[in-house]
């Protein structure tokens, strides 16, 4: 059949409920006609051929209602009642149906606050790289470890020197900081990172300039812990 004929003939069947039961009516009779005429050709009596032909076929009732329940109609029909049985139910207990909206409406309200939160952090590009599909993180790892240790600036200093299927290495690492404003301390978390940290991003200033070659090559007191990027 047909996909076309499969959807007029299900949208017939939603509207008109008698026309679809006869529909597969005619369709079981046709089948069991067609049993019975070629039992009948392999050399059966009329009588023998009919009894063989509802014996194969099995419950016409059993059969008409499996075909009706393998259409699509039947399944939209079904959805469609208990919509209606719901919205009866719904309308008879006003209690109950403020809080099902309500739960709805908080349901709704809290994964639409986290598809935003997840689509503004995960799938956005990176704001201000110029590619951040190419960017990846490389961590140090070591065998005797269970995971990975942080890396020391001559660490970074002798991968970014030695790389060569990166376009640029980069590194960075948290530091605590003390940011004074009124006469009152205030603790934040900052990052110290490479000279050369904006550049591998891509990201241009709008005012001003970043780190110069020659400021990155001054030592620090003792090697700072960072990771690369």
């Amino acid at each position: 059949m047909s996909l076309w004929r499969q959807l007029t003939r299900g949208a017939r069947g939603l509207t008109n409920e008698r026309q679809s039961s006869r529909d597969i009516s005619d369709e079981v009779q046709h089948y069991l006609e067609q049993s019975v005429a070629a039992n009948i050709a392999n050399g059966m009596s009329p009588d023998d051929a009919r009894r063989t032909a509802l014996r194969e076929v099995g419950n016409i009732t059993g059969v008409r209602e499996t075909v009706r329940a393998s259409l699509w109609e039947n399944t939209v029909a079904t959805l469609l009642t208990d919509a209606r049985y719901s919205l009866r139910m719904l309308r008879r207990s006003p209690v109950f149906t403020s809080v099902v909206v309500l739960v709805i409406s908080l349901g709704v309200g809290a994964v639409t606050t986290i598809f935003s939160a997840a689509n503004a952090f995960l799938f956005k590009p990176l704001p201000g790289a110029s590619d951040p599909s190419r960017l990846v993180g490389i961590d140090r790892i070591e065998t005797a470890a269970n995971g990975g240790t942080q890396a020391t600036y001559p660490f970074y200093t002798f991968v970014r020197d030695r790389a060569q299927t990166l376009s640029g290495v980069a590194a960075w690492g948290k530091t605590d900081l003390t940011i004074s404003t009124g006469g009152t301390g205030h603790s934040v978390y900052g990052n110290i990172v490479s000279g050369n940290f904006f550049l591998v991003l891509g990201v241009r200033p709008a005012l001003g300039r970043f780190f110069l070659p020659e400021e990155d090559a001054i030592p620090l007191a003792h090697p700072r812990h960072c990771r690369l990027a």
